[in-house]
């Protein structure tokens, strides 16, 4: 493949089968079928240019000369130029025509090549839940410096910080999110899990509360400080126990505060944690 080290090359009808169909069987191929004396080809080649060194080394861009290659153009029924056309593993994926925003371009480039992070983001996951803390958190930070504006990353770093106790850290993450990305909803809900250090230091800390439900043990804002100060420590099975019998006592307590901040626990924990699990289970059986 002619300068197959580059992400961005020209491709002829000798090296094409090499370059673009052999090649998309390891990454996404985006081939752009151009000419010189086209004014909308000269103005999308930068931007497809732009787009593709952004999104990482498993994209790259092939350009094929219409002019000096009419056999491919042919070959791949081009009748309009500038034509894009998006090949993984040995077939058409996606394609368009004309010099499309770059936002459009970018979104239908990204939907093509799906998210190739998705394994590594599934494998820090379930190192968080699983306590291997360090391991995860290289795994979201490496992905971070690849792409920093990952929003998935974030949210599981800000998550991991949320299990380790670093609640400014966390809020700092999760409050980057921007408000039109699909992610911000989720960080939004692990933002409000940040309110059970506020109830817990404002209630006393854990051992005043303690002495507090010792004395009145019927007393559920108490209680709830307490589920409060668990989930602080980390310790979420105390925390969940103590909102669920909560809601054992009162389901509408304070407004479901006591069921909010479960459904809180259960995102910071992820939705296939055996605490999760368990305890979604017993909350069901209070509330159905």
């Amino acid at each position: 493949m002619e300068n197959s080290a580059l992400q961005i090359y020209e491709v002829s009808m000798e090296n094409f089968q090499e370059a673009v169909i052999d090649a998309s069987y390891q990454k996404i191929i985006v081939v752009d079928f151009w000419a010189e004396w086209c004014a909308p080809c000269r103005m999308l080649g930068p931007i497809l240019e732009r787009v593709v060194t952004s999104m990482g080394d498993h994209i790259a861009l092939a350009k094929v000369d219409v002019e000096q290659n009419q056999q491919i153009a042919m070959q791949f029924k081009v009748q309009s130029i500038p034509t894009v056309k998006i090949i993984h593993e040995g077939r058409i994926v996606q394609e368009f025509t004309g010099a499309l925003p770059e936002n459009e371009i970018r979104r239908i480039i990204a939907e093509a090549a799906g998210d190739p992070n998705e394994d590594a983001l599934v494998n820090a996951d379930r190192l968080a839940r699983d306590g291997q803390y360090d391991e995860a958190e290289n795994i979201y930070r490496t992905l971070l410096e690849q792409e920093p504006d990952d929003s998935k990353a974030t949210i599981g770093l800000g998550r991991l910080e949320i299990l380790k106790g670093n609640t400014e850290e966390a809020r700092s993450l999760l409050s980057s999110i921007s408000e039109m990305d699909e992610q911000h909803d989720t960080a939004e809900i692990l933002l409000s899990t940040l309110q059970f250090s506020e109830v817990c230091t404002r209630e006393g800390g854990m051992d005043a509360i303690k002495s507090r439900l010792e004395r009145d043990p019927d007393n559920l804002d108490t209680r709830y400080a307490l589920g409060c100060c668990y989930a602080v420590s980390n310790d979420y099975e105390k925390a969940l126990g103590e909102f669920l019998t909560i809601i054992k006592r009162n389901q509408s307590y304070d407004d479901g505060a006591a069921r909010k901040a479960m459904l809180n626990l259960f995102s910071i924990l992820g939705s296939e944690s055996d605490l999760t699990v368990r305890y979604r289970e017993l909350l069901a059986r209070e509330l159905f």
